[in-house]
């Protein structure tokens, strides 16, 4: 992995259909400048919302990893909106994979510029 992508860290917004839920979309992804917490969470995922006119009511389901923060978030969303089942055991291993896609096509830009 390219050491540069190690100092950065990502919040990476995926989304599916219930009807076709094999196809998944990566419809955001963050870079965080500052350390990442309860607010912060909150705030990306109303973003990501809004930016791609998601209701409220349309979201299902939010997958993350166990952090604390993500927990809290997650515990927050659920007083003010409906009830959402929040998955915490595949998030980080998606992030994984989405670190190595993205050190890939880092590595074929360098390469295609060079």
């Amino acid at each position: 992995m390219n050491p540069k992508l190690k100092k950065y860290k990502y919040f990476n917004v995926l989304a599916t259909t219930i009807d076709n839920p094999n196809v998944i979309y990566l419809i955001d992804c963050i870079q965080l400048i500052h350390n990442i917490n309860l607010t912060v969470v909150i705030k990306l995922i109303s973003d990501a919302l809004e930016k791609y006119n998601i209701e409220r009511h349309q979201l299902l389901m939010i997958m993350s990893d166990a952090a604390s923060c993500m927990i809290k978030a997650m515990k927050d969303l659920n007083q003010d909106w409906h009830k959402i089942l929040h998955e915490k055991f595949l998030a980080h291993l998606v992030h994984n994979y989405a670190m190595r896609i993205r050190a890939f096509i880092e590595m074929l830009m360098t390469s295609l510029h060079q």
